[in-house]
């Protein structure tokens, strides 16, 4: 609320209880091809739903890091090939 106050920006809040948290876990699931494994799909998938009521399009600045080369992993044809190969490199690491 501060950085919104200082950068003169409307927040606008979203808020989500558990229960909703929970009731769209299948949903993310199903969207993201049975693997919602990052915190960002529940917060994009939130704001995208509420920002929807009002708005086309929403543009968030997280996870550029992809766009960008900022996961080396990325590069690699094998790691990108399948969601069990992601899966499996961060379970051992």
């Amino acid at each position: 609320q501060e950085l919104s106050e200082f950068a003169k920006i409307r927040l606008n809040p979203v808020s989500v209880n558990h229960d909703e948290l929970i009731d769209t876990f299948p949903l993310l699931g199903e969207i993201n091809y049975q693997i919602p494994a990052w915190e960002q799909e529940f917060t994009h998938f939130f704001l995208a739903k509420e920002s929807s009521k009002k708005y086309k399009v929403t543009l968030v600045g997280d996870v550029s890091d992809e766009t960008h080369y900022g996961y080396h992993y990325m590069l690699d044809e094998q790691m990108i090939a399948s969601p069990r190969a992601i899966i499996d490199r961060f379970a051992n690491a």
